[in-house]
């Protein structure tokens, strides 16, 4: 009877041991899940910035094409001005 309780006890004890690491682990992958959630949210703005990024680059290279356009049509312009002003 005297060795079931002492028994009894141990098993208490374990269980007590194994149930305060069990919630040290569940807090533990709470905290990390946490973090993946916040690197998560950064993951997606920073996708978010590197389409704004692309979207500005590509603005960016129709206005330089424009302008390339422009300055052609002016030269042009300014070459056929500066050959009716020769004749």
């Amino acid at each position: 009877m005297r060795e079931s309780r002492e028994s009894n006890r141990e098993m208490s004890a374990r269980l007590l041991s194994l149930d305060a690491r069990v919630s040290k682990v569940n807090e533990t992958v709470s905290n990390m899940s946490a973090q993946l959630d916040a690197n998560n949210r950064k993951t997606d703005a920073l996708e978010c910035d590197v389409e704004t990024v692309k979207q500005f680059i590509a603005a960016d290279k129709g206005s330089k094409q424009a302008y390339t356009f422009i300055i052609s049509i002016v030269s042009a312009i300014t070459a056929v001005t500066a050959l009716l002003i020769s004749l």
